[in-house]
């Protein structure tokens, strides 16, 4: 909307970007961001093949401070039309430093909440700026404020301090959807060329420069791959040329219009100019509007814009969208609303896709071993594994198995996996078979669980684990919930959800219901092979079983809704110990105080007695950018039966200790505590047997703690 209204950020050094012009003629382009999720390639999809034939409806919701009433545009169309609409309009408005932090408004897990009802997330934000504005009262209209993007753009200047510390802000909640894989349409700098935000004041130069700069700086700084970078200028004469970033930095291509009350114009030759402008590569839509266009003559003029999102307000203004206008639009069999999106956005016609493919593999003869693979795609999906590129006679699922290896079994391996609606094929994995007799295999780590309770701004507890050996390793994965109230736990978590992801960030699987997809009595009978308790039928406990290659994943485990409070249970058991694969490392993260303790309990099975290392980090977290890490973690070591082995409350408070201590995380690879830090470690060699670590904080303290533990050599 042109001034008076809302306001976005910027970001970075002093570089000099050289922009190179824009090739004509291509194919769609891919997405923009290196590593992109796939989700984001569907939301373009979606814009391109809506494109011309139906119109994604669209609402920007009520901007409020508390985040208390964000639902008033969105009641209002619904009692208007009985429907909901399909794109929903966020703003990081008061998210930055400069207007006093997020003051509860959590747009990002209501933006994750959304997206899992199956809407499209849309963010822009109004970016308010200390330097420049009157002191206490920052602003971001042009005229308000003399910050000045030129000076924001000169590494150490007071605009560019600012800049930075806010841009890194917004990765913070930015990230929190890309954990929840949310494809997100970003606007950064909105309406650039209109003059009349702080961004677009100095001309095009700086503001090339600057969305340049924050696309290096989310991309490969915070490795954000789930945006859809939109670029969005106003429609007036030579600013989409004047002010385009470049092909290698956009997405989408965005207006924004606000016509005169009580017309609905469609604007088709701006349609016709933005599309022609990349040849059709760039799809382009409305990312705001006042008066919602009239479907009737903007269809028959050939303008293809794909979606509207109507800025609150608007959709209740009778002289902009009058209560019949609105129902027609709505009910217009080419409105895709909440209600009817279709399956190239909600993707319930996926065609496989290989998370995790079979790596290779050297084993001994007589060993037993198994290859994998992991896919995500629509059901029911069937497998096929390959020997030196001929089929595998019976060897139709996702797991190859090896009762005994013989020195005939060793080739490439791969596996072609199907469904209705696609295929894909797995590179081809070594597997070399010997008869040298490798050393015994050391003591190993089994089955984690770990405690810990969510607070209700999407916190996350986050499980890590190192999977070891030769061949892929079966596990069993849980996140226990509401059946915690059956042992005693007040206030469980309803409704948890687990998310695997692999040590590079790649999505691996996901479960926020123990039993959904899973065939009759297969989990139940998984729950019972590692001794883990039942789960009660129809719970909103989660559950995985999967069998893994060697490597690290971290199991993200969180509110389905990202929102609700609760303390949940997470558990991870090797479901094959006799296997020529461990499990060497197990962490857990998460928030502990005195009276709401981390605690983490593992298993060591035979046949040695392990040295073990373990940790309780809260200091070192911070270099690491995690926020709010507990002060001073203060770390105790029990028996499955409570009874106390060992404890440290700092690290290098002995230095014959803190000596050793150095030198064994540095034998496993563990990143150092600084000396004199209120980190807590010790090293201990224990039987076999069932142990918990216990961490609690220091009085009343209460923050983010990251325990781990670790096998010697």
């Amino acid at each position: 909307m042109s001034p008076p209204r809302r306001f976005p950020w910027v970001c970075l050094t002093a570089l000099t970007l050289l922009l190179a012009p824009a090739p004509r003629g291509r194919a769609a382009d891919a997405p923009v961001s290196p590593g992109s999720l796939p989700e984001v390639a569907w939301v373009l999809d979606l814009l391109r093949e809506t494109s011309g034939n139906k119109i994604l409806s669209g609402q920007q919701e009520r901007i409020d401070w508390f985040g208390l009433d964000n639902e008033v545009n969105f009641d209002f169309v619904r009692q208007a039309t009985g429907l909901t609409p399909a794109v929903r309009g966020f703003d990081f408005m008061f998210y930055t430093h400069s207007a006093g932090g997020r003051q509860g408004q959590r747009a990002a897990e209501r933006a994750i909440v959304w997206a899992r009802k199956g809407g499209v997330v849309q963010f822009c934000v109004h970016w308010f700026v200390d330097t420049g504005s009157a002191p206490g009262n920052p602003k971001f209209y042009t005229n308000e404020t003399t910050f000045d993007i030129r000076q924001a753009l000169v590494t150490g200047t007071p605009e560019n301090v600012e800049l930075l510390r806010e841009m890194d802000l917004m990765a913070e909640e930015l990230k929190l959807l890309r954990e929840a894989r949310v494809p997100v349409i970003w606007r950064p700098f909105h309406e650039c060329s209109g003059g009349w935000f702080w961004w677009g004041a100095k001309g095009p130069e700086p503001f090339k420069q600057a969305y340049r700069l924050m696309f290096d700086r989310f991309t490969r700084l915070h490795g954000l791959n789930n945006l859809i970078w939109c670029y969005n200028p106003t429609e007036t004469t030579g600013a989409l040329e004047a002010w385009y970033p470049g092909d290698d930095v956009v997405d989408l291509i965005g207006l924004d219009i606000y016509p005169s009350a009580g017309s609905h114009p469609h604007y088709a030759s701006v349609y016709q100019h933005f599309r022609d402008f990349t040849g059709g590569r760039k799809p382009v839509t409305l990312t705001e509007n006042g008066a919602i266009p009239d479907l009737d003559a903007m269809f028959a003029a050939g303008a293809g814009w794909p979606s509207f999102c109507t800025w609150n307000g608007f959709e209740s203004d009778s002289a902009q969208n009058s209560a019949s206008f609105l129902r027609r639009a709505y009910q217009d069999p080419r409105t895709i609303t909440l209600e009817t999106m279709p399956d190239v956005y909600r993707r319930l016609s996926q065609p496989p896709f290989i998370t995790v493919a079979p790596s290779a593999t050297q084993v001994r003869t007589g060993d037993t071993l198994a290859l994998a693979v992991t896919v995500r795609g629509s059901g029911p999906l069937s497998y096929q594994w390959t020997k030196d590129g001929s089929p595998v006679p019976g060897a139709t699922g996702p797991t190859l198995s090896f009762a005994r290896a013989a020195v005939t079994d060793a080739g490439a391996y791969g596996v072609t996996v199907r469904n209705g609606f696609g295929e894909a094929t797995s590179a081809a994995a070594a597997l070399t078979v010997t008869e040298n007799h490798p050393p015994p295999l050391p003591a190993a780590l089994a089955n984690l669980s770990t405690r810990a309770a969510l607070a209700t701004h999407g916190d996350v507890l986050i499980v890590g684990f190192v999977v070891h050996g030769s061949g892929a390793k079966p596990l069993l994965l849980r996140a226990i919930g509401p059946t915690l109230a059956a042992y005693g736990v007040t206030n469980p978590l309803a409704d948890p959800k687990i998310t695997l992801v692999s040590s590079a960030g790649a999505w691996v699987a996901e479960n926020d219901a123990w039993q959904a997809g899973a065939p009759p009595g297969a989990m139940e009978a998984a729950f019972a092979g590692v001794g883990a308790f039942a789960l009660p039928t129809g719970s909103q406990d989660a559950a995985l079983r999967i069998t893994l290659p060697p490597g690290g994943y971290t199991a993200l485990i969180q509110s389905a809704d990202a929102v609700s409070a609760g303390t949940v249970l997470a558990e991870i058991y090797d479901a094959a110990t006799d296997h020529a694969v461990r499990l060497i490392n197990l962490s857990a993260r998460g928030s502990a105080s005195a009276s709401q303790p981390l605690i983490v309990g593992f298993v060591v099975t035979p046949p040695a007695h392990p040295g073990l290392l373990v940790r309780a980090a809260g200091p070192a977290l911070t270099p690491f950018g995690v926020s709010g890490a507990l002060a001073s973690p203060q770390l105790t070591l029990t028996t499955a039966a409570g009874v106390t082995l060992a404890g440290n409350a700092g690290w290098s408070t002995d230095p014959v200790a803190a000596l050793d201590l150095t030198t064994r995380s540095s034998q496993v690879g563990a990143f150092p505590f600084n000396g004199g830090s209120r980190d807590s470690a010790l090293v201990t060699a224990q039987s076999p047997g069932g142990y918990t670590a216990i961490v609690t904080g220091a009085g009343s303290a209460r923050g983010v703690t990251l325990v781990e533990v670790y096998q010697l050599p």
